[in-house]
């Protein structure tokens, strides 16, 4: 009769051994990640508080330093006396055409917005982004620049690094 399983030597067990400790050794390799902090201002953001005839709004990020190919949050305040009724946006290279990157804000609270993004990685080692943000008022917002009926848009420029 045939044996089904054949002896085990020496040099199977040894080879065996090897593969399993170098298998069991593997771990995914360690991505370096922003600390993520309360929402606050870029150190080298244009701008933080934005002031428009319909009142201010907060851009703060939950990083120290935007990372390229890592997600970060966008969190946009807004501070006056309008209804908000809708906040979108979008983020395209200042210096150097990287497409459009539609932002999809979500509603925290009555005058907070949340947005996840992450940034697609630029042959330079470092780039300037432009936030552009429009906000719909339920109702007229006094006169000023940058608005069109119960819209006012504006930006922020902030630098991202892939180091």
């Amino acid at each position: 009769m045939y044996k089904i399983f054949p002896a085990l030597s020496p040099v199977f067990i040894l080879m065996f051994s090897f593969v399993f400790s170098l298998l069991a050794g593997c771990q995914p390799a360690d991505k370096k990640s922003p600390v993520n902090v309360e929402p606050q201002c870029l150190a080298q953001q244009s701008e933080c508080v934005v002031r428009t005839p319909g009142g201010d709004f907060r851009v703060l990020f939950n990083v120290d330093k935007v990372l390229t190919e890592t997600p970060f949050e966008v969190t946009v305040e807004y501070q006056g006396k309008q209804s908000v009724k809708n906040i979108s946006g979008y983020l395209e290279g200042r210096d150097m055409f990287m497409g459009k990157i539609p932002l999809f804000l979500t509603g925290q609270s009555e005058h907070q917005y949340l947005a996840e993004v992450m940034l697609g990685s630029c042959a330079q080692p470092s780039m300037i982004w432009r936030l552009w943000l429009t906000a719909e008022f339920a109702g007229q917002v006094a006169d000023g620049e940058s608005h069109s009926g119960n819209k006012q848009q504006f930006f922020i420029d902030f630098p991202s690094s892939n180091e």
